[in-house]
């Protein structure tokens, strides 16, 4: 049987960690914006993270 904690710690880890992937993610971006196919991918990403992750967890917070 699978028990599930909620810790406060692990959340404030993994928001951290969303938010360190999403200034990778806006960093490429910029740096990809000559190719909009990359480019556009690089932010649908940012916007799945965004939204499943830190928009969710500052909701719960």
């Amino acid at each position: 049987m699978i028990t599930i904690d909620n810790d406060p710690n692990e959340d404030e880890m993994t928001l951290d960690c969303a938010l360190k992937i999403v200034q990778h993610l806006e960093r490429n971006i910029i740096k990809h914006r000559e190719n909009i196919n990359t480019a556009s991918k690089l932010a649908s990403m940012n916007k799945f993270i965004q939204m499943n992750y830190i928009h969710n967890m500052a909701e719960t917070a």
